[in-house]
């Protein structure tokens, strides 16, 4: 066992065992009732490349908590997209989940299915009818298991620090993070060298503001850790979009170069009720429309209202 990992699995249980996270009683995305009879799911036992369980099992678990989901066998395609079947009004549907780091699209699993949810969604959209964005979810799905006690370790007052850790695996990281650890406007605790998950995500929590840079895609899962957690988020400004968009100056303060970076964290290290405000939003963001089981409210209400508008 990893060092991290001996450090990280007793946090985690004491996590686990404080956590009081209860999510939002409403549905972004309501439900009304019957809307649901007969709606039930057939999710893939295998997939193309078992690590993909990491973006696709909080969907699962998402509409397992609104209809019912068997494991079962569904051909996939040889791409980084999943396939899984839903039963509406008795007919069978065949819809696509692309976690492709990349925007681009597979074009066969586009054409088989009712709709292709899209988490890499192109800023600009696609000439494609059933092309809808996938938003995106946490590093662990089962992160709302602590969140609870995460959040409480995020209560001001907050270090007085800026906070990215990174892999080394574009030159806008390697970009940003020289001129962060350059500076000496404030303390920038991070660099391009990962820890383990928990302890990056109390390094970050309780910082003052916190930087998302872009990893292979456009967005990564640090971004959505983040607004779970409710960190003053600022970021580079993304060339991709969630099903709702983030707001700058509500849920994210967004900056278009690397070396804006630096005068963006100092400007709300010295505004600390405005860092506050954006942890709040960012906090309430996840909440509404990325927490699992908003989440997957969204996907039914999109499969539910394209299926019974073509049958």
């Amino acid at each position: 066992m990893r060092p991290a990992a001996l450090v990280d699995r007793p946090r985690s249980l004491w996590w686990r065992l404080r956590n009081d996270y209860r999510p939002l009683g409403d549905l972004t995305w309501p439900l009304a009732p019957g809307e649901l009879d007969g709606v039930r799911v057939e999710w893939p036992a295998t997939y193309h490349w078992p690590p993909s369980r990491t973006w696709l099992d909080p969907i699962r678990f998402g509409l397992a908590l609104h209809v019912p989901v068997s494991v079962t066998d569904v051909a996939q395609p040889a791409a980084p997209v999943a396939l899984f079947v839903v039963w509406v009004d008795g007919a069978r549907h065949e819809i696509a989940v692309d976690y492709s780091d990349y925007g681009d699209v597979d074009e066969t699993s586009r054409s088989r299915a009712l709709l292709y949810f899209k988490m890499q969604y192109a800023v600009g959209g696609y000439d494609s009818d059933g092309l809808v964005p996938g938003g995106y979810v946490p590093y662990n799905s089962e992160l709302a298991s602590v969140l609870g006690t995460l959040r409480r370790q995020g209560a001001p007052p907050r270090r007085e620090v800026v906070y990215g850790r990174f892999s080394p695996n574009n030159d806008v990281r390697r970009r940003a993070a020289a001129l962060l650890e350059e500076q000496r406007r404030f303390r920038y605790v991070g660099g391009l060298a990962l820890q383990g998950y928990n302890a990056y995500l109390s390094g970050a929590v309780r910082s003052a503001v916190c930087i998302d840079l872009p990893g292979r895609g456009p967005i990564c899962f640090r971004l959505i850790d983040y607004l779970a957690a409710g960190c003053c988020i600022v970021a580079l400004r993304h060339e991709a979009v969630l099903p709702v968009p983030l707001v700058d100056g509500v849920h994210i303060a967004y900056v278009d170069t690397p070396e804006d970076l630096v005068s963006r964290c100092a400007e709300l290290l010295d505004r600390p009720e405005q860092a506050l405000s954006l942890a709040l939003g960012a906090r309430d963001y996840f909440d509404r429309y990325l927490e699992r089981r908003q989440l997957a409210a969204y996907y039914l209400a999109e499969i539910l209202g394209r299926a019974r508008s073509t049958g």
